[in-house]
């Protein structure tokens, strides 16, 4: 059985969308930046193509969310 992938977070800035995929990578959460590419290289189309998305596997949503919800709380 094959695990789906996720999105939960979207971003208008790709270093937003790498800061959070390196902290779960850290925390041994596979993570994905999907999009970047487009992004980065025509920023006016992030409203056309939805900006950058950090995407894990169902499996893994929960600890996820948890360990980004800690990170930025203390963040803020």
């Amino acid at each position: 059985m094959q695990d789906k992938i996720i999105t939960i977070r979207r971003y208008q800035r790709i270093e937003e969308a790498q800061l959070d995929w390196a902290l779960l990578n850290d925390k041994g959460i596979e993570a994905i930046v999907y999009d970047s590419t487009v992004v980065q290289v025509m920023p006016f189309l992030q409203d056309q193509t939805g900006g950058v998305e950090l995407h894990v596997f169902d499996k893994d949503v929960e600890k996820a969310l948890e360990i980004l919800a800690d990170y930025h709380q203390l963040d803020s």
